[in-house]
């Protein structure tokens, strides 16, 4: 029993913590200067339909999705996995 409710304290604290630190972080209204990566957006892994930017401030990294204006292409779903090093993207 104590071990249960030890648990949902712990997970409790967690949720806490991740919400603190989603909170610091607004969504931007515009790219920044001084990019940190960006690279084309691929559809069917060949097709140049825009371009993604990536970047970072002291506490939060930022992806954005950007269409090319002259593309029929939209987004209906995106998958993103962020590891230290390439060969931990599975």
């Amino acid at each position: 029993m104590k071990r249960s409710i030890l648990i949902a304290l712990l997970v409790l604290i967690v949720a806490g913590m991740v919400g603190t630190v989603a909170a610091e972080c607004a969504c931007p209204s515009e790219i920044p200067d001084g990019l940190l990566s960006t690279t084309d957006l691929l559809a069917g892994q060949s097709i140049d339909v825009g371009d993604i930017y990536v970047w970072n401030d002291a506490t939060c990294m930022y992806v954005w999705y950007d269409l090319a204006d002259d593309t029929d292409w939209y987004l209906t779903e995106t998958h993103l996995d962020v590891e230290c090093s390439v060969g931990d993207i599975p």
